[in-house]
């Protein structure tokens, strides 16, 4: 993810699942953790930046009528 505009860096996500796939093909069983979704999650919400307190980290949990 790009730092200051959260947009994904489609190269370089390209080159992981490229390397991904040829592992597999290769016969290795593959575990991918990112970080990745902060920034997505971030861009979604529209924030600069990641909450600091403990209420901007928590998702509402009441269905939106």
């Amino acid at each position: 993810m790009h730092e200051t505009t959260h947009q994904p860096l489609i190269s370089i996500l390209s080159a992981v699942v490229e390397t991904v796939v040829e592992l597999k093909k290769l016969g290795h069983d593959v575990v991918l953790v990112c970080s990745g979704a902060i920034g997505v999650g971030l861009r979604r919400m529209n924030l600069d930046t990641r909450p600091g307190n403990l209420v901007g980290k928590q998702v509402d949990s009441q269905p939106s009528v």
